[in-house]
């Protein structure tokens, strides 16, 4: 288990967590770069994905740098999450923290999640060469 807070970060898996406190609706598009068709979300404020099921074997890994071991999560301000799946996926609105509610939702199917950008202070905070923390 391993949080990723740099922007490119990715994770692979068949089942995810994701926790965002806004969600744009799924955009049904043809991934070229993962070769599969489903729905595109942007996670936007204190956006989470955290890998639940793994895939079956690294053979299905499809981006060469993705991490794809079990409670792996990505961690930043704005995530893109690809889901092979043509229909939304169920979400909750709870408390996140004391102060702010949060969407949750679980995939149930192969799902692509990539930092598109990482919480302003991290490049301050950490090295470049260092991109998880355990």
């Amino acid at each position: 288990m391993a949080e990723f807070y740099q922007a490119n970060s990715s994770i692979e898996c068949l089942k995810a967590n994701i926790i965002c406190r806004k969600k744009t609706k799924g955009v049904l598009v043809n991934n070229e770069r993962l070769g599969k068709t489903g729905k595109e979300f942007k996670c936007e404020r204190d956006a989470s994905a955290e890998i639940n099921k793994i895939l079956n074997s690294k053979a299905d890994k499809k981006v060469s740098n993705s991490n794809i071991n079990l409670g792996d999560i990505l961690k930043s301000k704005e995530i893109s999450v690809f889901i092979e799946c043509f229909t939304d996926p169920k979400t909750s609105v709870s408390n996140n923290s004391h102060t702010h509610k949060a969407i949750f939702f679980n995939t149930k199917y192969y799902t692509f999640g990539i930092i598109i950008h990482s919480f302003p202070n991290i490049p301050q905070i950490m090295p470049s060469n260092v991109k998880e923390i355990s």
